[in-house]
């Protein structure tokens, strides 16, 4: 089976935020070397999706949803960047990445539970009513408290240091939401999570 030309697939969307988000973030930092550090990643998530691309081209589905992964995991270490720069070499740094490693480890073995509640499914693909938005604000207050202190304890007070704290917080968005897409397109068509329609269409 042929691949999907690389138009037909969402590299082209994934490709443009990258550019987007490398600059903006990068000059975040106010810092040459973070700044070239942040468009250098670019060509390394290109190449990632490249190689997704030789490995899945042949299934439009497949390679879309591995694409959004890549997409929001790159949308979080981009959002990450300002507080790494302020962080960096510091016991602070260790927290908030062991923070994402925790989270996405959860998020990653409940993926299955997690994409009924995001479309509202019990397990027989009937709607039902989720508590995962509350769930949702409650794990992004805690982080916000934790990034707050690292702000007011750890590192000087200041309007950057307020900007990457809000950032990071933010970036649990991106992450809590991106391990759903590592789902296979058969068992989520299976779960009802993706219509027929929608399996055939890209696929």
């Amino acid at each position: 089976m042929k691949r999907k030309k690389v138009r037909q697939t969402n590299i082209p969307k994934v490709t443009i935020l990258a550019v987007i988000f490398s600059f903006l973030f990068g000059a975040l930092t106010e810092d040459l070397t973070w700044f070239l550090f942040s468009i250098g990643l670019v060509p390394v998530f290109l190449l990632i999706l490249y190689i997704v691309w030789l490995k899945y081209g042949h299934d439009g589905v497949h390679v879309r949803t591995i694409n959004v992964f890549i997409m929001l995991i790159m949308m979080t270490f981009y959002c990450y960047i300002p507080m790494l720069h302020l962080t960096f070499r510091t016991w602070s740094m260790w927290l908030t990445l062991a923070l994402y490693i925790i989270i996405f480890a959860i998020c990653y073995f409940n993926r299955r539970s997690m994409v009924l509640k995001v479309n509202n499914l019990d397990a027989n693909g009937r709607y039902k009513r989720s508590k995962l938005l509350l769930i949702y604000s409650v794990m992004l207050g805690v982080i916000g408290m934790i990034a707050i202190w690292i702000a007011n304890e750890v590192l000087v007070p200041t309007n950057s240091v307020v900007i990457a704290a809000l950032f990071y917080v933010g970036s649990y968005f991106f992450l809590i939401l991106s391990p759903i897409f590592l789902l296979s397109p058969k068992k989520a068509l299976e779960m009802k999570v993706i219509s027929e329609d929608y399996y055939d269409h890209y696929r």
